[in-house]
């Protein structure tokens, strides 16, 4: 039994370190992340290239709230049974404690949306500089920023 992110055992697997033909059973945490070319659906093809003697077990508890996104992780998991769970369901209720849950709207005055706003910019400069060498295509834009642009300085 071996404990590791996906991507550790992709990895692996890629060099020879684990052989995928010993793997019998994946089980996967937070699998509503199994889309496209993620760590979790390259192991799965890894280890379904060389057999299909094993089972996968994927867990989340956020399974996403749009049924396309679902479809993609049941299938790219290989998914044949699904179990699902709420609040209501009688198997977990001795472990849901009651709550209230009331949302309350509250208009911005002029000042607060102006904070607001400043506190917006000023994060945005600040992920700029804590994602420097900007390793992620889609946080190039934050480059724009400048400290003249978020008007504290």
């Amino acid at each position: 039994m071996l404990f590791m992110t996906s991507q550790v055992l992709v990895n692996d697997l890629a060099s020879g370190t684990c052989d995928a033909k010993r793997i019998v059973c994946l089980v996967f945490d937070e699998a509503h992340k199994a889309s496209g070319n993620s760590a979790y659906c390259q192991v799965i093809r890894a280890v379904t290239n060389v057999h299909r003697r094993f089972r996968i077990l994927g867990l989340s508890a956020t399974p996403g709230d749009q049924i396309e996104k679902v479809r993609n992780v049941i299938e790219n998991l290989l998914i044949t049974r699904l179990e699902y769970r709420t609040d209501d369901s009688l198997d977990i209720q001795k472990y849901i404690h009651s709550r209230k849950v009331e949302v309350i709207t509250v208009k911005l005055n002029k000042t607060m949306q102006d904070l607001r706003t400043r506190f917006e910019r000023c994060m945005v400069y600040a992920l700029s500089w804590a994602l420097r060498p900007c390793a992620c295509w889609q946080c190039t834009f934050l480059w724009d920023v400048c400290l003249y642009d978020v008007g504290w300085w």
